[in-house]
C-alpha cells in the first residue's frame, strides 16, 4: 500500500547537531574563487549518460518537470514544506542570540524558495548545507577579514616591504618595536656589566624590511617576527604590538584588481562576501542589482543599487553591506537564492543537487573544496531532518514511470558512493590532486537495497567484469590477417614483461 504521508522512522538514530566553532567565519573566497568557474559539469560526473540525453536526466525532484503533466500522483508531499527553525537547530547549532534573526531569515527563504529552484526535499538539503557552512550556521552574514599576518604575507611583493628606517619605525610604533638585544652572559652564567651606550646610528636597521602583512594583519596571536638583513648576514627581532587587522586594506589587497574589481578603489573591501552564500566581487553585485530591479523577488522589485557608495562624516559606506544586515536579513537571503538559480544557472546547481553530486555543488559554491567535511556533515543531517530519505521512498513506491524511478536510483547510487571534492586551479583551469574524500551515505544504500538495487549500475558493472574475465583470443583468431590479438606475444616469442 502506498504511504500517503510518510514520516521519519521514530526508531532511526538522529544526528547530534554539529556545533558551530566559536570562531566560525564565512569563507567565500579562501580557496581562490573563480567568477567564471561553473564547477563539475554533468559530463564529468561519471554517470555514463550521453550529452544528448542530458535534458531527460535533469529531473526536478518531484515526479516530472513542472512544465509537464503526470497522470499519476507521484509528487512527494513534503517537497513544498517550509523549512523550520527546529529542523535547522537539529542540523547544526544555532546561537541563541541569533534565533530571532534566523526565524526571520527562514521566513524569507520559504517565501522565495519555490521561485528559485529550491523546491524539493533534495534541493533544500543541498542548499541549506552549503548556506549553513558559508555563513557559520547563520551567525555571520559578511566575510570576516580580520586575518592573521601569516595568511596575508603572499598579498605583498618584496618590493612593497617596509624598510626599517628610523622614520618608518617611528611611524609604525603602534604596530611594532625593535627588540632590545639580550645582554651577553659571562662564563659564570651571570649577565656581563652593561656597556656604555653607544652613540645612536642613523637608520641603523635600514637593511631590514618588514612585510606589510604584520602592519595590517591581526597580531593578537603573534608576538614577534624575526627578520634577516638584505645581505643575509644579520638577524633582527621585532616585538609586535597587538592589534586587529585593517579590514579595508586587507579586503582591497585580497580582492582588488581581480574578478571584475578595480584595483585603485575600495572594490575589494566593499564587495567582499555578504549574505548566507557569501556573494563576492563587484560583477556579482551589479548583476544582483539588475535582477532585483527588473525582475524582483515575489513580485517585489527593488530600487536599490547594491554597488552604490557614499561617505558621511568621513565614514565610507556601500550598499553591499545591506546584504549582511541582521536586523532585516531579506537581502542576505535574496542574494543567495538568486546566486543559486540565476547567477550560476549555467552551473545547474539544482540539477547537481537532483543527481546528489555533492562535489559539483561544493565546487560551484566555494570555487574549490574548502570546508568539505563540514558541508557534508550538514548535508547528511539535512537529509534526515528535511525528509530526503522519505522523499525517495515515497517516489520509488508510488511512481509508475520506470524511467523516472531509474533516475531516482541513479541519484541514490551517487549518494551511496564516496565522493572526492578536488581543489580547482585558476591558473591551469583544471582540478588538481588536492582532493578531500567524504564517505558514502549508508541510508541511501539502504533505500536502494529496499527497492531492488540499481539494475542499470549492476548491469554496467557486470558487463565490465565480463570483459575483464574474458579469455585471450587464440593465435590467428584476432582478425582476418592472422596477427595476434593486442597484447599477445607472436608465436614462438615470450610474452613481454610488464
Amino acid at each position: 500500500m502506498a504511504r500517503i504521508n510518510p514520516v521519519p522512522d521514530p526508531n532511526r538514530t538522529q544526528p547530534t547537531p554539529a556545533a558551530a566553532p566559536a570562531d566560525a567565519t564565512p569563507d567565500a573566497d579562501k580557496d581562490g574563487y573563480d567568477a567564471g568557474f561553473k564547477g563539475l559539469n554533468e559530463e564529468e560526473e561519471g554517470d555514463g549518460e550521453k550529452k544528448e540525453d542530458k535534458k531527460d536526466s535533469e529531473y526536478d525532484g518531484t515526479a516530472v518537470n513542472e512544465k509537464e503533466e503526470q497522470t499519476d500522483d507521484t509528487k512527494c508531499p513534503h517537497c513544498k514544506d517550509d523549512i523550520t527553525l527546529a529542523q535547522i537547530k537539529a542540523i547544526t547549532t544555532i546561537n541563541a542570540k541569533d534565533e530571532t534573526m534566523v526565524t526571520k531569515l527562514l521566513e524569507y527563504l520559504n517565501l522565495y524558495k519555490a521561485d528559485h529552484k529550491i523546491d524539493t526535499c533534495v534541493r533544500k538539503a543541498h542548499f541549506i548545507a552549503q548556506a549553513l557552512h558559508e555563513s557559520g550556521s547563520f551567525s555571520v552574514l559578511e566575510e570576516d577579514l580580520n586575518y592573521r599576518p601569516s595568511s596575508l604575507t603572499s598579498y605583498w611583493k618584496k618590493e612593497e616591504f617596509i624598510a626599517l628606517t628610523d622614520a618608518n619605525i617611528a611611524a609604525h610604533k603602534a604596530h611594532f618595536s625593535v627588540a632590545e638585544p639580550k645582554p651577553a652572559k659571562g662564563k659564570d652564567g651571570k649577565a656581563a656589566p652593561a656597556a656604555a651606550p653607544a652613540a645612536p646610528v642613523a637608520d641603523k636597521y635600514k637593511d631590514f624590511s618588514l612585510n606589510p602583512a604584520y602592519i595590517y594583519g591581526n597580531t593578537n596571536k603573534e608576538s614577534t617576527v624575526k627578520l634577516t638583513s638584505s645581505d643575509g648576514k644579520s638577524k633582527l627581532e621585532l616585538n609586535l604590538v597587538k592589534h586587529k587587522a585593517d579590514e579595508r586594506i586587507v579586503g582591497n589587497r585580497k580582492y582588488g584588481g581581480r574578478d571584475g574589481n578595480s584595483k585603485d578603489n575600495d572594490d575589494g573591501y566593499n564587495f567582499r562576501g555578504h549574505g548566507i552564500i557569501q556573494l563576492t566581487h563587484k560583477p556579482a553585485y551589479t548583476s544582483f542589482t539588475g535582477f532585483a530591479q527588473k525582475t524582483g523577488f515575489n513580485n517585489e522589485k527593488s530600487t536599490l543599487d547594491f554597488t552604490a557608495t557614499s561617505e558621511e562624516k568621513g565614514v565610507k559606506k556601500c550598499n553591499s553591506d545591506l546584504l549582511s544586515d541582521k536586523a532585516d536579513p531579506k537581502y542576505a537571503v535574496q542574494s543567495a537564492v538568486w546566486f543559486w538559480s540565476t547567477y550560476k544557472s549555467g552551473s545547474k546547481l539544482e540539477s547537481k543537487s537532483d543527481n546528489e553530486n555533492f562535489a559539483g555543488v561544493t565546487n560551484v559554491i566555494n570555487g574549490g573544496n574548502h570546508g568539505t567535511k563540514d558541508r557534508y556533515t550538514k548535508l547528511l543531517n539535512g537529509r534526515k531532518e528535511l525528509l530526503v530519505y522519505d522523499h525517495y521512498r515515497y517516489l520509488l513506491e508510488n511512481s509508475k514511470d520506470e524511467k523516472f524511478k531509474q533516475k531516482l536510483k541513479d541519484a541514490l547510487t551517487k549518494a551511496a558512493s564516496a565522493q572526492s571534492v578536488c581543489a580547482y586551479s585558476k591558473k591551469t583551469k583544471k582540478f588538481d590532486a588536492d582532493c578531500i574524500s567524504v564517505d558514502a551515505d549508508p541510508e541511501a544504500q539502504a533505500i536502494l537495497d529496499e527497492f531492488g538495487g540499481n539494475s542499470k549500475q549492476d548491469a554496467a558493472k557486470g558487463k565490465k567484469d565480463d570483459k575483464s574475465k574474458a579469455p585471450p583470443a587464440a593465435p590467428g583468431q584476432a582478425g582476418q590477417t592472422g596477427k595476434p590479438a593486442p597484447g599477445q606475444a607472436p608465436a614462438g616469442k615470450p610474452a613481454p614483461k610488464h
